[in-house]
């Protein structure tokens, strides 16, 4: 879970043979830097120290039986980790942070964010606990960031990626009952043309 959450966080650069690709501007590791030893002890001392400040953060705001299933299982760790890293990422793009941002500077960036989540998840409804517990497969991964990111979203409406726009979407029931009347619609236009 947690290497799979860090390849999509951000926090570390992509590579395509010999170039990196994507947005680097945010990551973690120091792409200018030539000796890769240097940049890989680095970036793991950085990466390290966002990590733990992120997760000392919500220890603090979580409720004991939330941080149970919601912050230190095995699920959680894709949701937690990948969040922070997009969340530093949307923080780099609203220039919240830049280059020159401490780790320190990142943490207290993140904060009010983590904080959102955090009391979201300690009153999460029940149907929405049970979805996500109940959430099986490959597609897991994906339900619990994109409710996390849901969660975030209800407090900072500015946070609202691409992907959460879409799954509301699919989520929205009203919006899929007049999706299945134009499609009844369509559908009776097209006999009739026949």
């Amino acid at each position: 879970f947690f290497d799979k959450a860090l390849s999509q966080s951000g926090l570390i650069p992509k590579a395509k043979q010999t170039k990196w690709v994507g947005d680097t501007d945010s990551c973690l590791y120091d792409i200018s830097e030539t000796d890769i030893e240097k940049a890989m002890k680095e970036s793991r001392k950085r990466i390290v120290q966002f990590l733990n400040g992120c997760y000392e953060i919500a220890d603090e705001k979580m409720d004991e039986e939330t941080k149970e299933h919601f912050l230190y299982s095995n699920r959680a760790t894709y949701p937690f980790v990948t969040l922070a890293g997009l969340l530093h990422t949307f923080l780099f793009k609203l220039d919240e942070l830049n280059a020159d941002s401490t780790i320190k500077d990142c943490i207290q960036a993140l904060s009010p964010y983590i904080t959102a989540l955090c009391e979201g998840l300690n009153h999460l409804p029940e149907e929405e606990a049970s979805y996500l517990l109940g959430a099986q497969g490959q597609g897991a991964e994906k339900k619990w960031l994109l409710s996390y990111q849901n969660i975030i979203n209800k407090s900072f409406a500015d946070y609202c990626p691409d992907e959460l726009k879409e799954w509301r979407e699919t989520r929205d029931q009203t919006l899929q009952k007049e999706g299945e009347d134009l499609k009844d619609d369509i559908l009776i236009i097209l006999r009739k043309l026949s």
